[in-house]
């Protein structure tokens, strides 16, 4: 535990002891300062608790909290979400105002979050956005941030090989290989070691399902196998170049680190990844030139889209003291969010208002296949059990080690997501 600044509406600055970083915001939005008869600024005495972010989101918060007090009077006691348990802070009678939700926790969360619906900023969000965050036609929270997992590829590397299209089926993706691997290139660079990498890999088939989240229901009852997915032969083919191009068996062993580090230096082409690597891959190499496409799952250049998901949301409690406020803050924070989420947190934000010129090279790519409606509104592993992606590792390590035959993948893959759904 460490003392935590507060500061106080009538005290000036208090030090308490606490998990969190308590913070006075304030915006530079007009509409929201309080106007006297006289045209002065009435200040009111109220205080936000805002559960949020890690500690990367500190200079960003630090910096709302200041603006916002400026302007509205209204403190916001800033709490670090890594830190502190939301579960925990509800328990202890202490519960927050607002609060992050990720996209695998609105179902769970529900209950407690206040319907936003027909706030004024709800027109500005991308549509897909609200459908994630839209559970039985309530809008349980204010989308902030999304995320796109695909084929992350170095562009310089691309033209050394010739390539001047991006692959869109899974032959075409094979030709990409073998022109990358004839001019010495290494094509694939995958990495398994952990769970999460390796259950990517199999939730692009899911994503690919005309209904996942039906497909899903049905596995989980045992009236579904892996096999039964529409382009499961085809995603068997894509897992395989990915070895056989890739660094086969090393792949179970090769770390997100190595892999990161290895990429930014160009030893190979193309990493089935997603837009959370881009800062630390611009930190290794800065000058590297790299986009990001869809991951070809099928013989059809029409259903290769990107996948993209919404993946945190800020909620309201509902059984807040401060609704009124909470919903001020969250109208102001959404209409500052290029100043302060963007240009400051660096985080890519799902309004149509910010600029995209201000976003990373991924991200400005990612806008462009949202505009064109190229993209798949989940990464596919929405509605999984608890731990199936340690169990997908599980399976690829036995497969690529010669422990299990190809015709038993799916077996495996159906078994275990059965067991984990009984638990």
């Amino acid at each position: 535990m460490k003392n935590s600044q507060i500061i106080s509406w009538r005290s000036g600055i208090l030090m308490f002891l606490a998990l969190s970083v308590v913070l006075s915001s304030c915006g530079r939005s007009e509409k929201l300062e309080p106007v006297t008869a006289s045209g002065k600024s009435e200040k009111k005495e109220e205080m936000l608790r805002w559960y949020y972010g890690t500690n990367v989101s500190q200079e960003m918060a630090e910096t709302v909290a200041h603006d916002y007090y400026e302007q509205t009077g209204v403190c916001v006691e800033w709490i670090n979400a890594e830190t502190v348990s939301t579960r925990a802070a509800f328990a202890s009678g202490e519960a927050p105002d607002i609060y992050t939700v990720s996209l695998y926790e609105l179902q769970d969360w529900e209950p407690r979050l206040l319907d936003l619906s027909g706030q004024p900023w709800e027109e500005d969000v991308f549509d897909i956005s609200l459908e994630n965050a839209t559970i039985n036609g309530k809008l349980c929270g204010m989308p902030v941030t999304y995320e796109a997992c695909g084929i992350i590829y170095n562009k310089d590397l691309f033209k050394q090989a010739g390539i001047e299209r991006l692959p869109k089926t899974v032959g075409e993706l094979e030709t990409v290989c073998q022109q990358l691997q004839s001019k010495g290139i290494q094509p694939f660079g995958e990495c398994y070691q952990l769970p999460g990498f390796a259950g990517h890999t199999l939730a692009v088939l899911f994503a690919h399902e005309e209904d996942p989240a039906a497909f899903t229901a049905m596995l989980s009852e045992g009236k579904k196998t892996i096999a039964d997915m529409e382009f499961y032969q085809q995603w068997l083919r894509l897992f395989e170049l990915m070895l056989d191009y890739g660094f086969g068996e090393k792949s179970i062993y090769y770390s997100v680190d190595d892999q990161v580090a290895d990429f930014a230096e160009g030893k190979m082409a193309m990493i089935k990844q997603g837009t959370w690597l881009e800062r630390l891959i611009k930190t290794a190499n800065p000058e590297i030139d790299m986009g990001i496409m869809p991951i070809p799952c099928t013989d059809s250049e029409s259903s290769c889209r990107l996948m993209v998901t919404t993946t945190n949301f800020l909620g309201v409690n509902k059984d807040s003291s401060r609704i009124r406020e909470s919903l001020d803050f969250l109208e102001w924070l959404q209409c500052h969010a290029e100043e302060y989420l963007v240009q400051i947190e660096g985080l890519p934000v799902c309004y149509y208002s910010v600029d995209k010129n201000n976003s990373s090279t991924l991200y400005s790519e990612v806008s462009e296949y949202i505009s064109r409606g190229e993209v798949y509104e989940y990464f596919g592993s929405e509605g999984w059990p608890s731990g199936y992606d340690t169990d997908v590792r599980q399976v690829f390590s036995d497969y690529v080690t010669g422990v299990i035959r190809k015709e038993e993948i799916s077996a495996k893959l159906t078994d275990a997501f059965l067991i984990r759904s009984a638990e």
